[in-house]
């Protein structure tokens, strides 16, 4: 599935980059870098109608965000945040609010910063394009393939396990694999 990429106008504080409408944040909380009002600002944003990711290029859309109060992550697949940054996973089981427990790629420096979760993947700070969400993982891998001359193959993990057929054999050629987790099925 592709991303359906739509232009929207949103209220964002100027300095901690939170959301005026995501439930929580109000004139009434304070901006958690000046410790003062947020000063809100009106900024255009493409988000995805289906997933509701941010625009960060080249990514393949997740599927829709989910129902309020419906899980929407499958905690034994791939995650990543919803801006797609990689994620690491430490604990799903740490309870009370944040229950999820791991760290956040920083995208220009590759360090790593900590991050906590709902149990539905929503980030402890309201900041949704920290949220999680799951993603297929990329599989890449070369395999060799005998073609025959009756038009038939056969697909070897190595390129030695695929020399050990002589005729009918006309080929042994390697093909690369390139797809996502379940892609096809």
């Amino acid at each position: 599935m592709k991303h359906d990429w739509t232009t929207i106008e949103e209220l964002r504080c100027k300095n901690c980059g939170k959301l005026r409408d995501n439930g929580w944040i109000t004139d009434s909380n304070p901006c958690v870098v000046t410790h003062l009002d947020h000063k809100w600002t009106i900024v255009d944003t493409a988000r995805c109608k289906n997933c509701g990711i941010y625009y960060a290029g080249g990514t393949d859309c997740p599927g829709p965000k989910g129902e309020p109060g419906k899980p929407t992550l499958d905690l034994s697949k791939h995650m990543r945040t919803r801006d797609g940054r990689e994620v690491r996973i430490y604990a799903t089981d740490a309870g009370g609010a944040y229950p999820i427990h791991g760290s956040i790629a920083k995208p220009t420096s590759g360090e790593w910063q900590l991050g906590r979760w709902t149990g539905r993947g929503e980030y402890y700070s309201g900041l949704d394009t920290l949220d999680l969400v799951n993603m297929p993982r990329r599989i890449k891998r070369d395999v060799w393939i005998n073609v025959f001359k009756d038009g038939s193959i056969f697909l070897h993990l190595t390129k030695p396990e695929g020399r050990i057929y002589e005729e009918p054999r006309i080929a042994c050629v390697k093909v690369t694999i390139d797809c996502e987790e379940g892609e096809g099925m």
